[in-house]
């Protein structure tokens, strides 16, 4: 009968029973607690002859293979004694235990590489790259070395670490905090750590990045576009700015738009990609002001690296004397204040006020395409119903562009025509 209270520990042999004179069986050690058995198998082997009274005899290595059953015996017996010592005995966890009692000496650090390797697989390069980023800094900073200090008082200083490096709260937890967090919780899972230091410690998350302050008016987006830059260097940033502005796509997928795949269909120009940082399918009509664009660069945007983009447009904002620091984020338009890039993109590409259609405002564009694709793809047919309603939105921005005057680009100054809504901005 099992003891309830105290949990047995012994070595089973040939428990399913598939050993013959000719065939061993491996050795396995059972845990018996609270009604409940757990078998950790030791890998050794021996014939039915070989093992007598819970001992292998009968071997040259008989005293080899005995002391491995008594240390792998002993581990089991100090995995329990510490989880009772801790007060939640659970030999589902004897496993992990023991395993923590293998990698004595393995630092924090290391141990996070090897969580990194594993959440790294298959993810996208931005991912990757993010927990590369955090592993530098976290080897460099050197605060936190063995996993005995992980504690409230080094999550401090490691946020005050972040603080000095003059990083907001919003980046010190979405580039930082949140990797080590993640990382704390595979160790207390495997039984590296006991407790997380990050319920006890008040870490400012402020997920909203404060940067509704930065959009741009109408006045101050038509002096930019109409500004003269110093440099041609400066008009291919403006310029740049332009594109982006009118199709809503991030700096990757900007780095990574190819004009090859422009199509033209009812006479819109479309145009069809992958987003590089989820692998999603998306679709939008190209507009004429960044039709404009790509004719005046011949099919080429003209990049750059998305640090030296960012400096650049505040010089191009100061120029044109815009007094906010302008800059690209994922792929939000600060355009109009308060709206992110999917309400700026329903209002840019589908202008209800100017063509006066009933479409539905919880679907852009670029969702209805993918909501055409989807029904196509599970119908086996065209989907009409998708195809109509692409057809609407497609359809209104169409008029609307027919009823713009045509957009000409200087050679010194290109002003580029932007629409939102019934009113236009530019010359």
């Amino acid at each position: 009968m099992e003891n309830d209270r105290m949990p047995v520990v012994g070595f089973v042999y040939n428990r399913k029973k598939t050993a013959t004179r000719n065939k061993g069986a491996v050795i396995e050690i059972r845990v018996s607690y609270d009604y409940k058995k757990k078998y950790l198998s030791t890998g050794i082997k021996v014939l039915p002859k070989e093992w007598r009274g819970d001992m292998v005899t009968g071997r040259t290595d008989a005293i080899e293979l005995n002391k491995a059953l008594t240390t792998m015996r002993n581990k089991v017996l100090k995995a329990i004694n510490d989880m009772l010592e801790e007060g939640c005995l659970n030999i589902q966890e004897i496993p992990s235990r023991m395993k923590r009692l293998d990698d004595v000496g393995k630092t924090f650090y290391e141990y996070c590489q090897e969580r990194a390797e594993v959440r790294q697989y298959r993810r996208m390069d931005d991912t990757c790259k993010r927990y590369d980023r955090f592993l530098k800094w976290f080897r460099e900073w050197g605060g936190i070395k063995s996993f005995a200090d992980v504690t409230e008082r080094n999550i401090l200083l490691m946020d005050e670490a972040l603080k000095k490096k003059g990083m907001c709260n919003y980046s010190k937890w979405n580039n930082y905090h949140r990797f080590l967090n993640s990382f704390i919780l595979d160790a207390i899972s495997e039984g590296y750590l006991r407790r997380n230091p990050y319920k006890w410690v008040h870490i400012v998350k402020d997920k909203v990045s404060h940067g509704l302050h930065k959009y741009l008016t109408k006045d101050e987006l038509r002096a930019i576009e109409t500004a003269r830059m110093g440099t041609e260097s400066l008009g291919r940033v403006r310029d740049l700015f332009v594109f982006q502005a009118c199709t809503c796509l991030s700096y990757k997928d900007l780095a990574s738009f190819d004009a090859s795949k422009i199509k033209e269909e009812h006479g819109r120009m479309m145009y069809t990609g992958k987003r590089g940082k989820t692998g999603v399918e998306f679709t939008f009509m190209l507009l004429r002001p960044a039709l404009a664009v790509l004719k005046k660069y011949g099919g080429k945007l003209p990049l750059l690296s998305n640090v030296k983009y960012n400096q650049y447009l505040k010089v191009v904002a100061q120029t044109a004397g815009v007094d906010k620091p302008i800059s690209i984020r994922g792929r939000r338009c600060y355009l109009m204040p308060g709206w992110t890039w999917r309400r700026w993109q329903r209002y840019w590409v589908t202008p209800r006020h100017a063509s006066h259609v009933p479409l539905m405002p919880s679907y852009s564009m670029t969702q209805w395409a993918g909501r055409w694709k989807r029904q196509r793809k599970k119908s086996g047919k065209e989907g009409r119903l998708g195809r109509y309603r692409l057809s609407r939105c497609t359809a209104a921005a169409y008029r609307t562009e027919q009823k713009r005057p045509p957009t000409h680009l200087a050679q010194e100054a290109p002003s580029v025509l932007l629409c939102s809504g019934r009113h236009q901005v530019g010359s």
